[in-house]
């Protein structure tokens, strides 16, 4: 059995879950080129907006994208292509669309796992601030400076204690609606978090506390919105009505992303009236995530090795190695007549597998003869 080394590889270059915080993008330059216009476009005003409704197919890259567009990094090159200052930055939060309790589970996601764990360092910069952005203009407590932000009264007054340790933890239990009766009373508010609309408020407070200090805009990634016509005719609305309401609440500086994905023979006109009307008729772009030519799937394929490819002094390497040309060009071909759209997800799948059985055979290159072997293996891949 072989190691990755023998092929010049770090790690298998087809790992199909995408990382978020190493970002890599293979090929797909049209579709990733859209995105990257779509969200520099949102930048250069400060009206709230779904900015894409983005849809393809299962395994055509929704989630990377997702997962690439929500780095800071990348998000950093992207304000500074549309001149934002280098000290407001950007914040993209990537989530998923749940099956159970839809509004609850979407503020309890965005609000606990992405903005609780910044909010420290957002009141620190508040605090210090005099006049951080117009038109504060106060200069005195940190209650009086988040009221003067059009934060709420009881928001403005429970957020400054999150800087006290033995008040923080009380706090968390108010944003994630788990505080007890004790705990309001300490905090200093008559009641907690309790309906759709308490929970939209609160979460627009939150976000208009970041947007007011260091974030130039936040952008809210919703992935797997197809599972919308799995749940209830209740949570389905809930959903229409978070999306509308947000935005109506967070009239600046909020952008929504929705993925889709569709099911065979579907328009994306079908999927998109789940929103119901009003949603629909804020959606500025739909993006639509193509399929695989040849051209594409062999920069696809080589620019994956290369991510991955340990390169020692005075090695000269095949670009497709330890595939030949030949392999893949075959490969494609069965690929191509197995599936009229042909996805990065399948490419990862199969190439990942024939990886694997070289490495455990010690096959020195992965060449068609091989694929030929393997042949069977290919089609029980692509079937699984």
């Amino acid at each position: 059995m072989s190691s990755l080394e023998s092929y010049y590889l770090k790690g298998n270059p087809f790992t199909i879950v995408p990382s978020r915080t190493s970002p890599f993008w293979a090929d797909r330059v049209k579709f990733k080129g859209e995105i990257e216009k779509a969200v520099e476009f949102t930048l250069y005003g400060t009206q709230s907006q779904i900015i894409a409704c983005i849809y393809g197919d299962w395994g055509c890259g929704k989630t990377h994208a997702m997962n690439y567009f929500s780095n800071e990094e990348i998000l950093r090159k992207i304000a500074d292509t549309a001149k934002i200052p280098a000290d407001r930055a950007l914040l993209s939060i990537p989530t998923i669309f749940p099956i159970n309790e839809v509004f609850n589970s979407l503020y309890l996601d965005i609000i606990y796992r992405h903005l609780i764990p910044k909010l420290d360092e957002m009141l620190e910069f508040l605090a210090k601030q005099k006049t951080p952005i117009a038109p504060l203009q106060t200069e005195g407590s940190l209650e009086e400076k988040l009221r003067d932000l059009t934060i709420g009264e009881d928001m403005a007054r429970v957020l400054p204690q999150f800087t006290t340790r033995d008040k923080a933890m009380l706090v968390r239990r108010y944003l994630s609606r788990t505080a007890s009766r004790g705990d309001l009373t300490d905090l200093g508010v008559a009641k907690g978090i309790e309906t759709n609309g308490e929970m939209l408020t609160a979460l627009t407070d939150v976000m208009k506390l970041f947007t007011k200090t260091k974030y130039s805009r936040i952008f809210i990634w919703i992935d797997d919105c197809e599972r919308i016509d799995e749940v209830p005719g209740k949570a389905m609305f809930e959903f229409q009505y978070f999306l509308r309401d947000i935005l109506d609440l967070m009239p600046e500086r909020l952008t929504l992303i929705v993925n889709f994905t569709l099911y065979p023979g579907e328009e994306i006109s079908e999927r998109m009236k789940y929103l119901g009307p009003a949603v629909q008729s804020r959606i500025s772009k739909i993006i639509t995530v193509g399929y695989f030519d040849h051209d594409d799937y062999l920069q696809y394929v080589e620019d994956l090795l290369e991510n991955s490819r340990k390169r020692p002094r005075g090695v000269t390497i095949p670009k497709y190695f330890p595939f030949s040309q030949g392999c893949l060009d075959n490969l494609f071909q069965i690929l191509e007549k197995s599936t009229s759209n042909l996805q990065p997800r399948t490419v990862n799948r199969v190439l990942s597998s024939l990886l694997e059985h070289g490495l455990r055979e010690s096959i020195p290159l992965i060449d068609d003869k091989y694929l030929d072997k393997l042949k069977e293996e290919v089609y029980a891949v692509m079937a699984s």
